[in-house]
């Protein structure tokens, strides 16, 4: 859906794939988070997106960018829930590349020449005119960054058939080694020949085109009652960018912005999964202070009352924060246009924001709120203009 709009998240990870309902609907999940979310034709070569461990490698390189980022950040995201950890190195970009390109080969030379960032991972050999990767000790040297000297148990992709050697079942082997087969073409290093978002779909790994459906191996019926959750066919939007929330001119918060933008606060279909629960210590019952927002009431809050728990905050910002600015709390009422929310749960700190899961008054319909800092809320409307446009599009 993201290619056929045009539109690249950049920034998928674990941490931005949430269960729907673990109840009702088990293993059915959506994608949140689209604070970086650009169209694709506006992504530039000298830009450095995703975080390390979930990047593509033409990023790092220097190469001209397309959606095929986000297939290979898929790719990053499928491997650590199989294995329980990253499959490349999360901290440092170097020993991330190298083990990049013994999983996964190395780019063909006539890109690395396109690349304008590739002189910081290769070294270019008069002799032989070929690139060569460098050494941890030349990378050091070049960049002034030191490169720890260590490698990973893996030597390919294909290391995956042997990391569960009790698997006896035949057609669980054989899913495994579809399984593997889709990493392998989501993990090809050169991006015009990684496998795109339609031809992933129509994988045997997701068709289960290997599978007899009626065959009695019981691994074969669990596949069939899990995949149940997968369905091609048209759905709403998950994401409605439907609060139109300011603040008045003369009275901003230091904390959040409410500004004349009508994206400052978004909500989201979300999961009711176990997150870690980030909620503040002090509540308070006393009626709300709400002269000062037009369309967002805050119930059940003084406002002069208020603490930052924020660690984040230096001691002289604290200082200047007056009874305009609050602080969002568990159990706390939230009214907006599109109904009336309680705060259940803090979800933590997102791109451009602050998100809480909230449910809404008089139903069992779980949505994560956005609240958006007042120095992001250009970005925050960009991000909001991506998820109208993909909600139009969907319509």
């Amino acid at each position: 859906a993201l290619k056929n709009a045009g539109v690249t998240h950049a920034d998928i990870k674990p941490d931005n794939i949430m269960l729907v309902n673990h109840q009702s609907q088990p293993f059915r999940v959506k994608l949140i988070d689209f604070g970086v979310a650009i169209e694709t034709y506006k992504l530039r070569r000298y830009d450095t997106i995703q975080v390390c461990g979930f990047r593509a490698p033409e990023v790092n390189l220097g190469l001209p960018l397309t959606e095929a980022i986000d297939m290979w950040a898929v790719a990053c995201t499928l491997a650590f829930i199989f294995l329980g950890d990253h499959v490349h190195n999360t901290i440092c970009e170097f020993i991330n590349m190298r083990q990049i390109f013994k999983l996964h080969g190395l780019p063909d030379q006539d890109l690395l020449g396109k690349g304008t960032k590739v002189d910081r991972f290769f070294i270019f050999d008069q002799s032989n005119q070929t690139w060569r990767f460098k050494t941890p000790q030349e990378y050091t040297e070049t960049i002034m960054i030191n490169a720890d000297d260590y490698d990973i148990a893996l030597d390919s992709i294909d290391d995956f058939l042997m990391i569960h050697p009790e698997i006896q079942d035949p057609f669980e082997l054989e899913d495994l080694q579809a399984f593997v087969d889709l990493l392998k073409k989501m993990f090809t290093v050169n991006p015009s020949e990684r496998i795109t978002p339609e031809e992933a779909l129509n994988h045997r790994f997701i068709t289960m085109s290997h599978l007899p459906p009626t065959s009695n191996s019981s691994y074969v019926i669990w596949a069939y009652e899990k995949m149940k959750v997968y369905r091609m066919e048209k759905e709403e939007p998950s994401i409605s960018p439907d609060f139109n929330v300011r603040q008045t001119a003369d009275r901003k918060s230091d904390l959040f912005d409410f500004s004349p933008s009508d994206y400052d606060l978004s909500d989201f279909d979300s999961s009711d999964s176990d997150l870690s629960d980030l909620d503040t210590d002090e509540e308070s019952n006393e009626p709300a202070n709400t002269s000062d927002f037009q369309l967002l009431k805050i119930q059940e809050a003084n406002l002069s009352d208020m603490k930052l728990h924020d660690p984040e905050l230096e001691g002289s910002r604290r200082d200047r924060l007056d009874e305009t600015s609050f602080e969002l709390y568990k159990d706390q009422t939230i009214t907006g246009e599109s109904g009336v929310y309680i705060i259940q749960k803090f979800l933590g700190r997102v791109a451009f924001g602050q998100e809480v899961k909230g449910l809404k008054q008089g139903t069992d319909e779980v949505v994560v709120l956005k609240f958006i800092h007042k120095d992001n809320s250009e970005s925050a409307t960009a991000e909001a203009t991506i998820l109208k446009h993909l909600r139009e599009l969907q319509a």
